[in-house]
């Protein structure tokens, strides 16, 4: 078994990569011209590209990085960077540490998301019902645990049942 394989994907090589990315994403590539990945990095975008898109992690493997390489990785939101070779055992702990990262990030930019959720949904009721920030909040807070529901989702209830009503 690859090493990578432990993580729920497969090790690929750079010719499956190259295919893989052409068919998940044609509009990167233009196949008529015989694009290879080497040219179409385009500053990172083509790693952040992925790494949304994909949802995961982005490790960059490299023969011998650059200064240029490794700030446009850093930009595209490459999680690491081994340089070849590369033995089993530093794969495996990056490849750990990678996805330990990625779900981190994966974690802050959710509870950033729903914080601005909830700031939206008190923002409204603080207009609607005249109420303090502080009353606006506590009944978001109130309505969430009576539904057992989390706040992020009470709030986006809330945002969306005003959408209802001012489209009526």
């Amino acid at each position: 078994m690859k090493e990578a394989e432990r993580f729920g994907a497969p090790a690929l090589s750079v010719g499956e990569l190259e295919h893989f990315l052409r068919t998940e994403f044609p509009q990167v590539f233009n196949s008529a011209s015989g694009v290879s990945i080497e040219k179409v990095w385009h500053g990172g975008a083509l790693l952040l590209r992925l790494r949304d898109e994909a949802c995961c992690p982005v490790v960059l493997l490299a023969q011998g990085p650059s200064r240029r390489l490794l700030d446009e990785a850093g930009e595209g939101g490459v999680m690491a960077c081994l340089i070849e070779p590369v033995r089993a055992i530093q794969l495996a702990s990056t490849l750990d540490l990678a996805v330990t990262r990625f779900r981190e990030l994966q974690g802050l930019r959710q509870a950033l998301a729903d914080r601005k959720v909830i700031e939206r949904a008190k923002g409204l009721l603080m207009a609607q019902e005249g109420l303090t920030e502080d009353e606006a909040f506590r009944r978001l807070r109130r309505s969430a645990m009576d539904t057992q529901r989390l706040l992020a989702d009470t709030a986006r209830a809330v945002l969306r049942a005003q959408a209802v009503a001012a489209s009526v």
